[in-house]
């Protein structure tokens, strides 16, 4: 979960490292918050789990450059 102003390409930044990683994201939703002004926060689902370096390695380049970086789970894929 990530939360961004709300102004024109604010999350391409952030979707970047993503791509850097090479990450692939398989969900992106967006929700305004009524509570703050011009603020989104998004949720975003992705194919990795937090032990994974490249994940990891993602997360920490993502620290401090958004209001909001939250991970609420993160599952090993099956098979």
């Amino acid at each position: 979960m990530v939360s961004v102003r709300d102004r024109v390409g604010a999350l391409l930044p952030f979707l970047a490292v993503f791509e850097e990683e090479g990450i692939t994201l398989t969900k992106i939703e967006s929700r305004m918050l009524t509570s703050r002004a011009r603020e989104v926060l998004f949720y975003i689902d992705l194919r990795g789990h937090v032990s994974d370096s490249r994940l990891r390695r993602a997360l920490e380049r993502l620290e401090g450059t958004t209001k909001v970086l939250r991970v609420l789970g993160s599952y090993p894929a099956q098979g």
